[in-house]
């Protein structure tokens, strides 16, 4: 009888200093910029941030430091601060959704040779650096996915 095989995880801690080296490398200096969590859809939704996808491994936001001024009551923003979040756990399952897209969507269209690219992407420790680059892309303005896959592909061999 055959036992069932577990996917393999990868903990995206293992590779944490690595990848606030990057961030400083495009000007996120703050290790606070960073977040790892369980679950990005349960951190999202604890801050009023509307997630749909339970599985997502990698996201943007910007997190606002406001004060309220005591005589009129009314909000002050005194910082705005990017913050790339990833899921601290990903299985190989969850990582070929956003592989796949990134490979045969983005790049493809680019015109990016694909063997290269499936090389360099292959590593699952290449993947969350590519997705940190890919998120950091998103803060740098590159609005929409597939902008932002090109530019973090463009990159990734400078961190690698």
């Amino acid at each position: 009888m055959k036992t069932p095989s577990h996917p393999k995880f990868m903990d995206v801690n293992t590779i944490k200093k690595d990848l606030l080296d990057i961030m400083k490398q495009y000007g996120l200096k703050n290790e606070s910029q960073l977040v790892i969590t369980e679950s990005i859809k349960e951190w999202a939704e604890k801050r009023g941030i509307k997630e749909r996808d339970p599985l997502r491994i990698a996201m943007k936001t910007t997190e606002r430091t406001e004060k309220v001024d005591k005589e009129t009551g009314k909000k002050e923003l005194i910082q705005e601060e990017p913050i790339i979040i990833l899921k601290k756990e990903v299985s190989e399952p969850e990582l070929q959704s956003p592989r796949s897209r990134a490979l045969h969507i983005s790049l493809e269209l680019n015109g990016v040779d694909m063997e290269s690219a499936k090389k360099m992407l292959e590593s699952d420790e290449n993947f969350i650096k590519f997705c940190l680059l890919h998120e950091i892309a998103h803060i740098k303005g590159f609005a929409s996915e597939e902008e932002a896959d090109f530019w973090a592909y463009k990159e990734l061999p400078k961190v690698i």
